[in-house]
Protein backbone atom coordinates (compact mmCIF):
# COMPACT_ATOMS: atom_id res chain seq x y z
CA UNK A 1 0.00 0.00 0.00
CA UNK A 2 1.56 3.22 -0.84
CA UNK A 3 1.47 6.64 1.27
CA UNK A 4 -1.47 7.95 -0.71
CA UNK A 5 -3.62 5.31 -0.16
CA UNK A 6 -2.81 4.80 3.03
CA UNK A 7 -3.80 8.55 3.76
CA UNK A 8 -7.15 7.93 2.27
CA UNK A 9 -8.39 5.18 4.54
CA UNK A 10 -6.60 6.79 7.54
CA UNK A 11 -8.44 9.95 7.73
CA UNK A 12 -11.48 8.43 8.15
CA UNK A 13 -10.64 6.09 10.40
CA UNK A 14 -9.31 8.64 12.66
CA UNK A 15 -12.48 10.65 12.20
CA UNK A 16 -14.35 8.04 13.62
CA UNK A 17 -11.83 7.00 16.45
CA UNK A 18 -12.34 10.73 17.25
CA UNK A 19 -16.16 10.60 17.10
CA UNK A 20 -16.32 7.53 19.30
CA UNK A 21 -13.78 8.92 22.15
CA UNK A 22 -15.91 12.21 22.03
CA UNK A 23 -19.31 9.93 22.35
CA UNK A 24 -18.04 7.73 25.57
CA UNK A 25 -16.34 10.76 27.12
CA UNK A 26 -20.06 12.55 26.93
CA UNK A 27 -21.55 9.80 28.52
CA UNK A 28 -18.87 9.23 30.86
CA UNK A 29 -19.47 12.66 32.06
CA UNK A 30 -22.81 12.48 32.32
CA UNK A 31 -23.36 9.53 34.35
CA UNK A 32 -20.49 8.11 36.19
CA UNK A 33 -18.65 11.39 36.75
CA UNK A 34 -21.69 13.67 37.67
CA UNK A 35 -21.02 13.52 41.07
CA UNK A 36 -17.29 14.19 41.08
CA UNK A 37 -18.03 16.88 38.44
CA UNK A 38 -20.43 18.65 40.43
CA UNK A 39 -18.34 19.35 43.35
CA UNK A 40 -15.96 20.40 41.96
CA UNK A 41 -17.29 23.26 39.92
CA UNK A 42 -18.78 23.69 43.75
CA UNK A 43 -15.20 23.92 44.97
CA UNK A 44 -14.24 26.12 42.17
CA UNK A 45 -16.76 28.60 42.99
CA UNK A 46 -16.40 28.04 46.83
CA UNK A 47 -13.50 30.04 46.30
CA UNK A 48 -15.26 33.23 46.41
CA UNK A 49 -17.86 32.23 48.83
CA UNK A 50 -18.37 34.52 52.19
CA UNK A 51 -16.29 33.17 54.71
CA UNK A 52 -19.70 32.66 56.81
CA UNK A 53 -21.13 29.77 54.02
CA UNK A 54 -17.91 27.78 54.31
CA UNK A 55 -20.00 24.87 56.27
CA UNK A 56 -22.96 25.45 53.83
CA UNK A 57 -24.90 22.66 52.01
CA UNK A 58 -25.47 22.97 48.44
CA UNK A 59 -28.56 20.79 47.09
CA UNK A 60 -28.13 19.82 43.20
CA UNK A 61 -31.03 17.53 42.50
CA UNK A 62 -30.66 14.94 43.04
CA UNK A 63 -27.30 15.37 44.53
CA UNK A 64 -26.41 16.72 48.02
CA UNK A 65 -22.71 18.08 48.75
CA UNK A 66 -20.84 19.70 51.85
CA UNK A 67 -17.43 20.69 51.76
CA UNK A 68 -14.33 18.80 53.16
CA UNK A 69 -11.10 19.59 53.83
CA UNK A 70 -10.76 19.79 49.92
CA UNK A 71 -13.54 20.55 47.89
CA UNK A 72 -16.85 19.16 48.23
CA UNK A 73 -18.10 15.49 48.48
CA UNK A 74 -21.47 13.79 47.38
CA UNK A 75 -23.92 12.57 50.05
CA UNK A 76 -25.14 9.49 49.88
CA UNK A 77 -28.93 10.08 47.14
CA UNK A 78 -31.78 10.18 49.93
CA UNK A 79 -35.49 8.72 48.27
CA UNK A 80 -37.59 11.54 47.68
CA UNK A 81 -37.97 15.27 46.94
CA UNK A 82 -36.28 17.42 50.03
CA UNK A 83 -39.08 19.46 51.51
CA UNK A 84 -36.72 20.58 54.91
CA UNK A 85 -33.37 20.27 56.24
CA UNK A 86 -31.45 21.15 59.42
CA UNK A 87 -29.03 19.95 60.83
CA UNK A 88 -27.39 19.36 64.79
CA UNK A 89 -23.41 19.35 65.85
CA UNK A 90 -23.93 15.40 66.14
CA UNK A 91 -26.87 15.02 63.40
CA UNK A 92 -28.71 15.77 59.98
CA UNK A 93 -32.28 15.64 59.52
CA UNK A 94 -34.08 15.85 56.11
CA UNK A 95 -37.78 15.73 55.74
CA UNK A 96 -38.80 14.37 51.94
CA UNK A 97 -41.81 14.10 50.19
CA UNK A 98 -41.96 10.07 48.88
CA UNK A 99 -43.04 8.75 45.27
CA UNK A 100 -46.21 7.80 47.07
CA UNK A 101 -47.23 10.89 48.12
CA UNK A 102 -46.19 10.35 51.98
CA UNK A 103 -43.77 12.28 54.05
CA UNK A 104 -40.97 10.88 55.61
CA UNK A 105 -38.64 12.38 58.61
CA UNK A 106 -35.13 10.97 58.22
CA UNK A 107 -32.08 11.44 60.41
CA UNK A 108 -28.96 10.73 59.00
CA UNK A 109 -30.70 8.99 56.53
CA UNK A 110 -32.76 6.77 58.85
CA UNK A 111 -36.86 7.12 58.86
CA UNK A 112 -37.76 8.02 61.97
CA UNK A 113 -41.11 8.90 60.86
CA UNK A 114 -43.87 8.66 58.23
CA UNK A 115 -46.61 10.75 58.00
CA UNK A 116 -49.80 11.11 55.70
CA UNK A 117 -50.85 14.74 56.98
CA UNK A 118 -48.81 17.53 56.09
CA UNK A 119 -45.24 18.11 58.10
CA UNK A 120 -43.80 20.98 57.57
CA UNK A 121 -40.60 23.32 58.58
CA UNK A 122 -38.98 20.86 60.59
CA UNK A 123 -36.02 21.07 62.81
CA UNK A 124 -33.84 19.35 65.02
CA UNK A 125 -32.50 19.83 68.79
CA UNK A 126 -28.81 20.93 69.36
CA UNK A 127 -27.96 17.10 70.87
CA UNK A 128 -29.60 15.74 67.69
CA UNK A 129 -32.11 13.86 70.12
CA UNK A 130 -35.99 15.50 69.42
CA UNK A 131 -37.54 16.76 66.58
CA UNK A 132 -40.01 19.57 66.12
CA UNK A 133 -42.42 19.66 63.25
CA UNK A 134 -45.44 21.51 61.82
CA UNK A 135 -48.78 20.38 60.95
CA UNK A 136 -51.40 22.53 59.39
CA UNK A 137 -55.51 21.91 58.83
CA UNK A 138 -55.41 24.60 55.67
CA UNK A 139 -55.06 24.02 51.97
CA UNK A 140 -51.97 26.70 51.99
CA UNK A 141 -49.98 24.29 55.20
CA UNK A 142 -50.94 21.28 52.48
CA UNK A 143 -49.19 22.64 49.24
CA UNK A 144 -46.37 24.05 51.76
CA UNK A 145 -45.32 19.87 52.90
CA UNK A 146 -46.07 19.32 48.78
CA UNK A 147 -43.11 22.22 47.74
CA UNK A 148 -39.46 21.05 47.25
CA UNK A 149 -36.69 22.70 49.42
CA UNK A 150 -35.26 26.34 48.20
CA UNK A 151 -39.41 27.32 47.03
CA UNK A 152 -41.53 29.32 48.58
CA UNK A 153 -44.80 28.80 50.51
CA UNK A 154 -47.73 30.30 52.86
CA UNK A 155 -48.41 29.30 56.23
CA UNK A 156 -50.87 30.20 58.68
CA UNK A 157 -50.00 29.68 62.57
CA UNK A 158 -53.61 30.15 63.08
CA UNK A 159 -54.54 26.72 61.37
CA UNK A 160 -51.30 25.18 62.44
CA UNK A 161 -50.15 22.96 65.59
CA UNK A 162 -46.31 22.27 66.30
CA UNK A 163 -45.12 19.43 68.02
CA UNK A 164 -42.29 17.64 69.41
CA UNK A 165 -41.07 14.31 68.11
CA UNK A 166 -38.58 11.93 70.12
CA UNK A 167 -37.45 9.05 67.72
CA UNK A 168 -35.89 7.30 70.69
CA UNK A 169 -38.98 6.81 72.63
CA UNK A 170 -41.46 7.24 69.42
CA UNK A 171 -43.13 9.76 71.52
CA UNK A 172 -44.76 12.97 70.39
CA UNK A 173 -45.80 16.13 72.55
CA UNK A 174 -48.19 18.62 70.92
CA UNK A 175 -46.20 22.48 71.74
CA UNK A 176 -49.68 24.46 70.68
CA UNK A 177 -50.89 26.31 68.31
CA UNK A 178 -48.33 28.03 66.13
CA UNK A 179 -45.96 27.10 63.13
CA UNK A 180 -41.82 26.81 62.35
CA UNK A 181 -40.96 25.32 65.78
CA UNK A 182 -37.35 26.17 66.62
CA UNK A 183 -34.74 25.03 69.19
CA UNK A 184 -33.14 28.09 70.75
CA UNK A 185 -30.94 25.39 72.79
CA UNK A 186 -31.76 22.06 74.10
CA UNK A 187 -34.26 22.84 76.60
CA UNK A 188 -36.04 25.91 74.83
CA UNK A 189 -38.20 26.20 71.61
CA UNK A 190 -39.65 28.64 70.14
CA UNK A 191 -42.71 29.09 67.80
CA UNK A 192 -44.55 31.76 65.41
CA UNK A 193 -48.32 31.57 67.16
CA UNK A 194 -51.25 33.97 66.06
CA UNK A 195 -50.43 35.75 69.02
CA UNK A 196 -46.96 36.14 68.38
CA UNK A 197 -43.52 34.51 69.18
CA UNK A 198 -43.53 32.26 72.00
CA UNK A 199 -40.72 30.34 74.06
CA UNK A 200 -41.74 27.15 75.92
CA UNK A 201 -39.54 25.56 78.30
CA UNK A 202 -39.31 22.07 77.73
CA UNK A 203 -38.43 21.33 81.16
CA UNK A 204 -40.91 22.80 83.24
CA UNK A 205 -43.68 23.82 80.54
CA UNK A 206 -43.66 27.60 81.32
CA UNK A 207 -43.98 30.09 77.75
CA UNK A 208 -42.66 33.32 77.31
CA UNK A 209 -44.45 35.56 75.12
CA UNK A 210 -41.16 36.77 73.38
CA UNK A 211 -42.80 38.97 70.87
CA UNK A 212 -46.34 40.57 70.96
CA UNK A 213 -47.33 40.55 67.32
CA UNK A 214 -49.71 39.24 65.35
CA UNK A 215 -48.93 36.87 62.45
CA UNK A 216 -51.55 35.62 60.49
CA UNK A 217 -49.69 34.43 57.52
CA UNK A 218 -46.17 32.84 57.08
CA UNK A 219 -43.95 32.74 54.15
CA UNK A 220 -41.33 30.23 53.95
CA UNK A 221 -38.86 29.42 54.81
CA UNK A 222 -38.06 29.72 58.20
CA UNK A 223 -34.84 29.59 58.95
CA UNK A 224 -32.15 29.87 62.03
CA UNK A 225 -28.48 30.45 62.31
CA UNK A 226 -26.29 27.86 62.84
CA UNK A 227 -25.15 29.03 66.20
CA UNK A 228 -29.19 29.28 67.23
CA UNK A 229 -28.99 33.12 68.14
CA UNK A 230 -30.97 34.48 64.90
CA UNK A 231 -34.09 33.86 63.17
CA UNK A 232 -35.92 34.79 60.15
CA UNK A 233 -39.53 34.81 59.31
CA UNK A 234 -41.56 36.88 56.77
CA UNK A 235 -45.21 38.37 57.38
CA UNK A 236 -46.80 38.18 53.87
CA UNK A 237 -49.33 40.25 54.82
CA UNK A 238 -47.02 42.85 56.04
CA UNK A 239 -44.65 42.17 53.32
CA UNK A 240 -41.79 42.29 55.66
CA UNK A 241 -38.93 40.03 56.09
CA UNK A 242 -37.72 39.54 60.08
CA UNK A 243 -34.33 38.42 61.47
CA UNK A 244 -34.25 38.40 64.95
CA UNK A 245 -31.86 37.99 67.76
CA UNK A 246 -33.11 35.79 70.51
CA UNK A 247 -32.64 34.10 73.52
CA UNK A 248 -34.74 31.64 76.29
CA UNK A 249 -36.36 35.03 77.67
CA UNK A 250 -35.58 37.90 75.40
CA UNK A 251 -35.87 38.94 71.33
CA UNK A 252 -34.50 41.95 69.22
CA UNK A 253 -35.25 43.07 66.45
CA UNK A 254 -31.97 42.73 64.01
CA UNK A 255 -33.29 43.79 60.79
CA UNK A 256 -36.45 44.51 58.49
CA UNK A 257 -36.45 44.26 54.55
CA UNK A 258 -38.54 44.31 52.30
CA UNK A 259 -40.15 41.27 51.31
CA UNK A 260 -39.26 41.33 47.69
CA UNK A 261 -37.21 38.38 47.29
CA UNK A 262 -37.25 34.61 49.41
CA UNK A 263 -34.62 34.24 51.84
CA UNK A 264 -32.34 31.10 50.71
CA UNK A 265 -30.08 30.61 54.11
CA UNK A 266 -29.08 32.58 57.40
CA UNK A 267 -25.52 32.79 58.60
CA UNK A 268 -24.54 34.19 61.79
CA UNK A 269 -23.52 37.42 59.98
CA UNK A 270 -26.34 37.83 57.09
CA UNK A 271 -28.86 36.70 54.94
CA UNK A 272 -28.83 35.46 51.96
CA UNK A 273 -30.95 35.11 48.63
CA UNK A 274 -30.87 32.51 45.34
CA UNK A 275 -31.46 34.23 42.68
CA UNK A 276 -32.12 33.46 39.11
CA UNK A 277 -30.55 35.86 36.46
CA UNK A 278 -30.13 34.56 32.61
CA UNK A 279 -30.57 31.26 33.44
CA UNK A 280 -27.64 31.02 36.45
CA UNK A 281 -28.16 31.50 39.92
CA UNK A 282 -26.58 33.99 41.57
CA UNK A 283 -26.15 34.45 45.50
CA UNK A 284 -27.16 37.52 46.88
CA UNK A 285 -25.82 39.01 50.47
CA UNK A 286 -28.70 41.00 52.30
CA UNK A 287 -26.80 42.93 55.25
CA UNK A 288 -28.34 43.44 58.44
CA UNK A 289 -26.96 46.97 58.30
CA UNK A 290 -29.50 48.68 55.96
CA UNK A 291 -27.13 48.66 53.43
CA UNK A 292 -27.81 47.55 50.07
CA UNK A 293 -27.92 43.55 48.89
CA UNK A 294 -24.81 42.81 46.29
CA UNK A 295 -24.37 39.68 44.54
CA UNK A 296 -21.35 37.72 46.35
CA UNK A 297 -21.27 34.57 43.84
CA UNK A 298 -22.47 32.86 40.58
CA UNK A 299 -22.45 29.40 40.29
CA UNK A 300 -21.93 27.65 36.97
CA UNK A 301 -25.32 27.35 35.09
CA UNK A 302 -24.47 23.32 35.04
CA UNK A 303 -24.40 22.87 38.79
CA UNK A 304 -28.15 23.60 38.97
CA UNK A 305 -28.11 25.30 42.74
CA UNK A 306 -31.49 24.29 43.90
CA UNK A 307 -31.44 25.32 47.47
CA UNK A 308 -28.53 26.05 50.37
CA UNK A 309 -28.18 24.76 53.88
CA UNK A 310 -26.23 25.40 57.12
Amino acid sequence: MNILSFKKFAVPLILVGVLLLLTALGWFFGTTYLPTARPISLAVSALTLPKDLHDARFIVKPFEYRRNSMDYEALPVRPGIATGMDRAATASLRLAKLPDGTLSLMVDGAEVLKSDLPIALPSISPDGFIIAYSQSVSTSGKELAQKSLGESGLIEPITSTSFLYYPASKKTVQLGTGAGPLFIDREHVLRFAPGGIIATDLTTGNETILLDKTTSALGSPVLQSPDRSLVSVTDRVLGKTYVYRVTATTLETVAELDATFVPSVLSNEALYELRRESGKKTLWKHPFDGSKAHKVNTFPVSLKVEAISL
